[in-house]
């Protein structure tokens, strides 16, 4: 059965505008801006046809698939607590340069398997976001949006299109941005990666 996937990375927070990563638990909601943004994402998905949105619990994830479902007509919404963005522990509310310095003596196994303190590492991070992907593939619906993080995306895509994890440090999503994939057969291949157009 076709299915044809569109993720969407939540709408911008004060936190994000300000290069920051945000705490686990972080409760931060969309700034103004962010909602402005979701909000003509949603209009331009009109077309689409999408049935079911799955989405992070997070606070800034939540915010933004209610406003697509509001705008798409869609009672169908699950939080799947999988989706939410890699747990950086004690690295949370440090600037993203910070982190990256940190990381960047490590090579691609030290990294893979890395736990930052009172965080997770990314070998965790991948294992409930693959299955997430695994349970993703039993929904009947074809068209269906999932709302998350730049790190889910990031984890997630590799997996998906059968690449190296290390790919994932090619890949960028910017707030609001559309990745739309479709399978062909057993294959997924992308139709847009990280698509802004519409803000």
């Amino acid at each position: 059965m076709k299915k044809t996937l569109f993720f969407v990375r939540h709408g911008e927070t004060v936190l994000n505008e300000n290069g920051f990563v945000h705490d686990y638990h972080n409760i931060s909601p969309l700034s103004q801006i962010g909602v402005r943004h979701i909000e003509r994402l949603g209009e331009s998905l009109q077309n689409e046809n999408i049935e079911f949105i799955y989405h992070s619990p997070a606070v800034r994830a939540t915010q933004s698939a209610r406003i697509l479902a509001n705008i798409l007509d869609l009672k169908d919404l699950f939080a799947d607590y999988r989706l939410e963005e890699r747990n950086w522990g004690e690295w949370g509310g440090k600037k993203w340069e910070e982190i990256a310095e940190k990381l960047g003596v490590m090579n691609i196994t030290e990294r893979y398997q890395f736990i930052p303190p009172n965080g997770e590492s990314w070998e965790n991070f991948e294992k409930r976001l693959l299955e997430f992907w695994q349970d993703l593939q039993l929904n009947q619906y074809q068209n269906i949006a999932i709302v998350t993080h730049m790190g889910s995306i990031r984890a997630l895509l590799p997996l998906i299109l059968s690449q190296p994890r290390e790919k994932s440090f090619d890949y960028s999503f910017a707030n609001a941005s559309i990745t739309q994939l479709e399978n062909d057969g057993d294959r997924y291949k992308i139709i847009k990666m990280n698509d802004i157009s519409h803000l």
